[in-house]
């Protein structure tokens, strides 16, 4: 055992009620958390037992809400670290000032979106972002057949994808292989296509948080991405796997833990296969702008007379 490791208290403090509501209302006076009728974590703490309060309290302590600066700070920071690849041969200040410039200058940016895209999409979001943080011409945040066929006429070109969450990573591999008609002309190729005759590549996907399991995915799907997320999010995020290194659950709750998200579940009514967030990723993790599907429903469901932590948009 390292000696220099934190104590299982130290790493979960235990939290009384009073003191969480209070954190809680912290946050909403700096803006970090919405107010109350969007985000309520005392009406939510209300749907547990007594028996069940301190598995509850636990829960609500490990939820993670980013605001729209936060994302909007992570994303420019997800994107601004993908310098250690354009300038990690620079000999001096004015050249690695130089080489990112010309990265700046010279790339496009595309917001991944759905099959069908939607005006609701977070692609929207991240362009605006993109544009008014970064400082890119809007005729460099384009869509991905738009950025297709830039590609397709040059296949070094740099490229970067841009987005809130990666969870399974099925949606950007979909991006990746869709086949799109090329803008006039009556040939269809996708991403994995162009990319594939050994040409060297400059394809970068920066989401603000990726599971994991997403970035495995990619990894092994789309070979010639590097993925750079703001922030990580592995198996000791997911609520349905008291591991050792749980950010959830302390050890003397790991035991009961899945017992008593089910037992929630069931009194919630939450049918059993929509119970631990898409691909069971099991995450306690909610936007501004949205709430990814990875997330539990315990946190948004409210049928049955379940009062949900926050209301989905």
């Amino acid at each position: 055992m390292d000696p220099t490791a934190p104590k299982e208290s130290q790493r979960h403090p235990r939290p009384s009620h009073q003191q969480l509501l209070s954190r809680c209302n912290y946050f909403v006076s700096c803006q970090l958390w919405p107010v109350h009728t969007e985000l309520d974590p005392e009406r939510w703490l209300s749907n547990f037992t007594e028996e069940e309060a301190e598995h509850a309290f636990y829960l609500l302590n490990a939820f993670l809400y980013f605001s729209h600066r936060l994302v909007n700070r992570l994303f420019v920071s997800s994107v601004h670290s993908l310098s250690q690849h354009i300038v990690y041969d620079a000999k001096t200040l004015a050249d690695a000032e130089h080489k990112w410039r010309a990265f700046l200058d010279t790339t496009y940016f595309v917001p991944v979106t759905g099959e069908i895209p939607q005006v609701t999409d977070s692609g929207h979001l991240f362009a605006r972002m993109t544009r008014d943080s970064l400082g890119i011409p809007e005729d460099r945040i384009v869509s991905a057949v738009d950025a297709l066929y830039e590609l397709f006429a040059n296949p070094t070109m740099p490229l970067v994808f841009i987005d809130d969450f990666v969870g399974s990573g099925n949606q950007f591999v979909q991006t990746w292989t869709r086949e799109y008609t090329i803008p006039g002309s009556p040939f269809k190729a996708s991403f994995a296509s162009v990319l594939s005759n050994g040409h060297p590549t400059n394809v970068y996907y920066c989401p603000v948080l990726c599971t994991l399991t997403g970035l495995r995915n990619i990894q092994q799907s789309c070979r010639p991405v590097t993925v750079s997320p703001a922030h990580l999010l592995g198996d000791e995020y997911n609520v349905y796997l008291p591991a050792d290194n749980s950010v959830i659950w302390p050890g003397k709750l790991k035991s009961t833990a899945v017992a008593f998200l089910e037992s929630a579940c069931d009194r919630a009514g939450i049918p059993p296969g929509c119970r631990r967030g898409f691909h069971n990723l099991g995450l306690a993790v909610a936007f501004a702008h949205g709430v990814p599907d990875a997330t539990v429903d315990l946190f948004t469901w409210n049928k049955n007379g379940w009062k949900p932590l926050i209301q989905l948009q």
